[in-house]
């Protein structure tokens, strides 16, 4: 009896296997059974394209993978799943309110109080401007409110700031990429025992709230997020779809009807990827022109991530994860063609970089430097280039400390290069 069920066990797992990477778009994929995927992250610490790490948490440890290879690096356990990268990409900050060093992974930092009792965290999240970590402590519906129930921590040594009251019970938080606000997801009972849901913003500087967003209970929020230009906040609605919020006043501006479990913006904020684990796709949106441009056939979907360059995606969900060729911006055989000929150097710099575009074709080439929000810091050229070696130079003595990103368009092919600027 023992002997057939772990047949049926490894028959199932090869099945799964079989079924998430049956299709030309999976580069590989695994199946990390018993643990499940809480969240799922790509590094950002390399400095060519497509070449970084993939954090995988689980409700064990966080595992790290290979990108290309899929093979398995080192585990990380005892500091809660990855949440997010410091501006510069030194630091990780975890679930578990620790902050890690991005290369070795040793604990810096960790946080020295929490305001209430409590059975654990639900949601961490950086502000954008690095300065602040703001946790969502997990209470009981037995307790009276309000709760002190979100807990601020200062992003450099992780010491307790503050704390703000709460009149429900939140889940989850997101930050604007510009450090100007964040969100809150919460929920309350209400007299006859239904259940609603409340999405409200708030400042990231006076940490008061601004207003309530939403409010219901007919639809579960299933996803929220801001747009990497921070022009729009999203949330995932069951079964509607992603309303768009724009953030100059957050009035809905758009409705995508997407089913949609997890949701990642593309660099440039022109594109939403949303996976399903119910429908078993992961589906490529042109945000503007609300459709599908591109659909995996993946069975996972509850957690989405593209790597620094856009080349590649990562779908997880239970126990599966499908690294995924990004076919929507790129074309993989002119990629490899040109790519070869385009080298940025020094990298990292601290004065200036140059980016050397060495063809043997004519053609139009666009060449600019974003920052991580998608913002344009300088156009270097746009124009037609003979064949031939041509030398751009982008003086970064103006710039902050941090990651940005070099992008190369030519003949509809687009390249991206991170550049990390050390002062």
């Amino acid at each position: 009896m023992k002997k057939y069920f772990w047949f049926l066990i490894a028959l199932f797992l090869a099945m799964a296997d079989l079924y998430a990477g049956s299709n030309d778009d999976t580069v590989w994929t695994k199946n990390i059974w018993p643990e499940n995927v809480t969240g799922v992250m790509f590094s950002r610490d390399s400095t060519s394209p497509g070449d970084s790490k993939i954090f995988v948490s689980t409700n064990a440890q966080v595992r790290i993978y290979d990108t290309q290879t899929g093979d398995s690096i080192r585990v990380v356990k005892g500091v809660g799943d990855f949440k997010a990268y410091s501006p510069d990409g030194k630091f990780i900050y975890t679930k578990g309110l620790k902050k890690l060093d991005a290369i070795t992974f040793n604990v810096l930092a960790t946080y020295d109080s929490l305001p209430i009792k409590t059975a654990g965290i639900y949601d961490v999240a950086l502000t954008g401007d690095g300065q602040f970590i703001i946790a969502v402590l997990s209470t009981s519906i037995t307790d009276i409110l309000p709760l002190k129930n979100i807990a601020i921590y200062s992003a450099i040594d992780m010491k307790f700031n503050r704390s703000i009251s709460f009149t429900e019970f939140p889940d989850a938080i997101a930050t604007s990429p510009d450090g100007k606000y964040f969100v809150l997801k919460s929920g309350l009972a209400d007299a006859n025992h239904f259940y609603h849901e409340t999405i409200s913003l708030w400042d990231a500087h006076t940490f008061q709230q601004i207003k309530i967003l939403y409010q219901d209970s007919s639809n579960n929020v299933s996803s929220f997020k801001f747009t990497p230009d921070s022009k729009y906040f999203a949330a995932g609605f069951d079964p509607i779809g992603v309303r768009f919020y724009e953030t100059t006043n957050f009035v809905e501006k758009k409705l995508l009807k997407a089913d949609v479990e997890a949701s990642y913006f593309s660099k440039d904020s022109k594109y939403l990827i949303t996976g399903n684990w119910v429908i078993e796709k992961t589906n490529v949106w042109d945000i503007e022109a609300n459709k599908v441009i591109y659909q995996y056939n993946v069975w996972d979907g509850t957690a989405v991530d593209m790597t620094p360059d856009d080349r590649f995606i990562v779908s997880t969900g239970g126990t599966g994860i499908s690294l995924l060729k990004n076919k929507f911006s790129i074309v993989d055989v002119q990629l490899n063609d040109v790519h070869k000929y385009i080298t940025l150097f020094p990298n990292p710099t601290n004065n200036k970089v140059t980016i050397a575009v060495d063809y043997d074709k004519s053609g139009k080439f666009n060449i600019e430097i974003n920052d991580e929000q998608g913002n344009l810091i300088s156009k270097l050229y746009s124009g037609l280039l003979d064949s031939g070696r041509h030398e751009f130079i982008w003086d970064t003595s103006n710039q902050l400390s941090g990651i940005y990103f070099c992008r190369i368009t030519s003949n509809g092919i687009n390249l991206t290069y991170k550049i990390i600027v050390n002062k």
